[in-house]
């Protein structure tokens, strides 16, 4: 029987699905990495404060992380400005996370790629 694949990412289903975190608030990003690391078939690659600590730890490379979830405020910063038509393909499917409940947020997320 043939091995289903992701279109997104070449490696088998049934092995662990990567992930990284970025999150600015500790508790939300230690907090939500010790709480994915109790799932079996998911593994924790890294948690970032911010998107520089992020791109320099890998945590937006494909062949390193396979989901990301991305804080949409991080600081002065957002994470919306890491999504887009000129970030490389090669980044791994982004879930985009946000305590604030504006739609716009969510309608600008999915139309960068999110």
């Amino acid at each position: 029987m043939a091995q289903w694949r992701h279109p997104r990412c070449a490696r088998l289903a049934g092995e662990l699905i990567r992930v990284g975190i970025v999150d600015d608030h500790p508790v939300v990003g230690e907090g939500t990495a010790a709480l994915l690391r109790q799932e079996p078939d998911l593994e924790v690659i890294g948690i970032a404060a911010s998107l520089d600590d992020a791109r320099s730890s890998g945590l937006f490379d494909g062949s390193q992380v396979d989901v990301l979830l991305l804080d949409i405020r991080l600081g002065t910063d957002s994470g919306l400005s890491a999504l887009g038509p000129k970030v490389s393909a090669e980044r791994p499917a982004v879930i985009v996370l946000t305590a604030y409940d504006y739609p716009q947020y969510a309608d600008a997320a999915l139309r960068l790629g999110a």
